[in-house]
């Protein structure tokens, strides 16, 4: 039976599934995925991995532990691993995918937690991440051999105390050592990821390696195709404020965890070689800094806005700029004026390449004729306008297709030019 339509409502927020993290097996047979539905009773949401076979059939759920997530495939397309919380702490768990249904197995049972696995390319391997602090390192570094198994249930329970009762004291008083000290919903923590190996082998009772040892957290880890290597990314000012301004791509051994940097100083980008482009607000960003600035080499600005008063008069959405600057152009011409890049045009020292299509009624082709013509007129600066006919706002997403290859082309042959 059909039902009947109703309006949407607030509360239908919480009938609304996502679907997150989509990983395609390397047969080509299935893709695994995350599917999020709220939980508005626990105040949270559940979490579930599913796979979806690519030829034929329905999407079916795989795990129902309700907080699983981040799925990647081994190399043989047989096995899943997977972050799930089926304990205190987050843990990497396998799961066989021969014969669905089969029971994950917890690969790691750290302390702290452990999440973000990477498979090595043989599939004897998973590199992963897990928190430690410096003094959780050295204890671990020394421990010879993991504690004994408690001897009984009151045991277990009394260890269980100890660890909160220690967890809670560790924060009183809390320590503030740097800024930011707080992100999204909590406090900046001691611990750091640091990357760890472990054997995937059922068979093999190894312990995980641990590779690193800083005072730092490191990215995912991704093996090297050989094998030999797990690459991560790192910050360079670990103890610095906002430490992910500054961060190098690291290559480490996979044996000795010997750390080679591959990128070099706070920011990779070459200051001589630097170039600029953007599209629609991007594009009047583009103008307005190099009218600005002449630290960039070459520029493409596209379908931008460069005269704020002919675009109220030209464009199909002018209350964008009456809402913008809370006045209309003819009570307040010079706040207009002030903010359009082309009253700047005279100081654009960059080569700048203009991008427009010519049935752009969002962001008319006027406004790029008005910047090329006063850029050619008032400097020396290079200066080149490119029409698309047939096109309008959408032209590098669905214009069609010839005219979508050229502009990357004319982009690319620019930069190539000047930078």
């Amino acid at each position: 039976m059909t039902q009947a339509k109703r309006p949407i409502t607030a509360d239908d927020l919480n009938r609304i599934h996502s679907l997150q993290d989509p990983q395609i097996s390397p047969d080509g047979q299935y893709v695994a995925f995350v599917k999020i539905r709220p939980d508005p009773l626990n105040r949270t949401y559940k979490r579930n991995i599913w796979l979806l076979p690519t030829h034929d059939g329905d999407a079916f759920q795989l795990t129902r532990g309700n907080t699983d997530s981040g799925p990647r495939w081994s190399p043989d397309a047989t096995q899943l691993a997977f972050t799930s919380v089926r304990g205190e702490k987050p843990q990497i768990y396998l799961l066989p995918i021969a014969a669905p249904g089969g029971e994950a197995r917890a690969l790691t049972d750290m302390e702290n937690g452990a999440h973000s696995p990477d498979w090595s390319p043989d599939g004897r391997q998973i590199a992963f991440l897990s928190p430690l602090t410096a003094g959780e390192r050295a204890a671990e570094a020394a421990a010879a051999a993991p504690p004994p198994e408690p001897k009984d249930k009151l045991e277990r329970k009394q260890r269980k105390e100890r660890k909160a009762e220690d967890e809670l004291n560790r924060w009183d008083p809390r320590p503030m050592w740097r800024i930011p000290y707080r992100q999204g919903t909590s406090y900046v923590d001691e611990r750091y990821d640091q990357v760890y190996v472990i054997s995937t082998a059922e068979t093999d009772d190894s312990k995980p390696r641990r590779l690193t040892n800083l005072n730092a957290s490191y990215s995912q880890p991704r093996w090297s195709a050989d094998g030999d290597s797990i690459y991560s990314d790192r910050t360079t000012t670990p103890q610095g404020d906002e430490p992910w301004r500054a961060k190098n791509i690291f290559r480490l051994d996979a044996e000795s965890g010997e750390e080679t940097a591959l990128t070099d100083g706070e920011y990779s980008a070459d200051e001589n070689r630097m170039a600029i482009t953007g599209g629609s607000y991007g594009g009047y960003m583009t103008a307005w800094i190099i009218s600005h600035t002449d630290r960039f080499k070459a520029a493409v600005s596209q379908r931008g806005v460069y005269n704020i008063s002919s675009f109220y008069g030209t464009s199909d959405v002018p209350l964008l700029m009456s809402n913008e600057f809370d006045a209309e152009p003819w009570a307040n011409h010079q706040v207009y004026w002030d903010n359009s890049p082309l009253k700047y045009a005279a100081d654009i020292k960059t080569p700048l390449l203009l991008i427009h299509s010519e049935n752009d009624f969002r962001v008319p082709i006027e406004q790029a004729e008005q910047l090329f013509a006063w850029v050619r007129r008032a400097t020396d600066t290079p200066v080149h306008m490119l029409r698309y006919p047939r096109e309008g706002h959408e032209l590098s997403r669905s214009g069609e297709p010839g005219h979508r290859v050229s502009r990357l082309t004319e982009m690319i042959d620019w930069f190539d030019r000047y930078v």
